[in-house]
């Protein structure tokens, strides 16, 4: 049996975004095999949230989540219990920015830094750039999930191409959410009017604004709500200010962060789940909207394409008329909503969190030292 040893030292819960969804869910479908033993590091702020993966935890004592700390956890902390493992795998982009004698596989969501460099300080886009150069000179193996993250990284940074894998995220398929928890989910947020969805962080490559702008131009008379929910930070008080400029402001909610199980909830009473995001690794939302019967509206850009194949209608992320054009269709098109339910169902079939966990034990194993 293999030692693994995780590091989950970035995790801030609730603040990163699909990463998260990937690390939980990929853990999860992990945990029961017989072929790897499974240990985590991770920052004392997580345990509790880690916990129920009742996974064996090693937890370093920390004040913050800055890289700083980061940064002194991993390479003093993590490289220390990383002696006793026969590989170390860290699934949020970085691996330790010291030499370790362990061999490291990592995976790398995506770049962003490098195609909307304007929403990153200098000094933040230098930090990012040296730290991938290192962890893609240390990874015995890398992990992209998705096949555009991987052309991304062979473009930009020229690794070996035998050592980047992609692995594709998936989606969890369980019972569809029920018209009852749908409902209850409905009254439960006091959503009275039809709604599309947005689950996201407020960082702006998300692109809340266009959806702000594009619903701004339907008008009231279609009687449809913006609902957003996740983390939500400063960022968040520019698309206020313009559904309020715009007059859209009591069409807008913000819900801030719910119950995974509640997001699910909500796609199911959706009329659509609406992803303008300009830059995605991958894009989990599309495939979770796609398991609720949910349409999806999508930007065309990234990823988002290769993860939607063809259950979506994609949209050029900042063009609001066209996303008004397209909610307006949507609305008064039963058809178009019942193809892209269909497409949407159709597409699920290419993605599986037991798949991305078998190919990624493969990976662990073949890189592992020998026991």
């Amino acid at each position: 049996m293999i030692r693994v040893l995780v590091n989950l030292v970035y995790l801030r819960p609730g603040a990163v975004g699909g990463s998260e969804i990937y690390c939980r869910e990929l853990l999860t479908a992990l945990a029961g095999r017989d072929d790897l033993r499974l240990e985590v590091a991770c920052l004392a702020g997580a345990a509790d949230s880690l916990r129920p993966l009742g996974l064996p935890l090693h937890v370093i004592p920390a004040a913050d989540y800055s890289l700083k700390t980061r940064l002194l956890a991993e390479n003093r902390d993590v490289a220390r219990l990383a002696r006793g493992a026969d590989v170390v795998f860290s699934p949020a982009n970085f691996g330790l920015m010291r030499p370790i004698r362990t061999p490291q596989v990592v995976t790398i969501h995506d770049l962003q830094h490098r195609h909307l460099p304007e929403f990153f300080s200098a000094r933040k886009r230098f930090e990012r750039d040296l730290m991938f150069r290192w962890t893609l000179r240390t990874a015995r193996r890398v992990i992209a999930i998705s096949e555009f993250t991987r052309q991304d990284l062979l473009s930009a940074y020229g690794p070996p191409e035998d050592r980047v894998a992609t692995v594709l995220e998936g989606v969890r398929l369980g019972d569809r959410p029920t018209d009852a928890a749908a409902l209850d989910a409905r009254s439960r947020y006091d959503l009275k009017s039809r709604y599309v969805l947005f689950p996201a962080t407020d960082n702006r490559h998300k692109n809340h604004v266009t959806l702000i702008r594009a619903l701004a131009r339907l008008g009231p008379e279609h009687d449809l709500s913006l609902v957003f929910t996740g983390h939500r930070t400063g960022l968040y008080d520019a698309v206020e200010a313009e559904a309020h400029a715009l007059g859209i402001a009591p069409r807008v909610r913000h819900l801030g962060l719910v119950p995974h199980a509640d997001v699910f909830n909500l796609l199911a009473g959706a009329d659509a789940l609406v992803f303008p995001s300009r830059f995605e690794g991958f894009g989990l939302p599309i495939l979770e909207a796609m398991h609720c019967g949910t349409p999806v509206l999508a930007a065309d850009a990234a990823s988002i394409p290769e993860v939607a194949g063809g259950g979506a209608l994609l949209l050029p992320p900042t063009d609001d008329r066209a996303w008004a054009a397209a909610l307006e269709r949507l609305m008064g098109e039963p058809a178009l909503a019942a193809r892209l339910r269909a497409a949407g169902t159709q597409n699920l079939q290419r993605f599986s969190w037991d798949r991305c966990a078998n190919e990624t034990a493969a990976l662990l194993r073949a890189t592992a030292r020998p026991t």
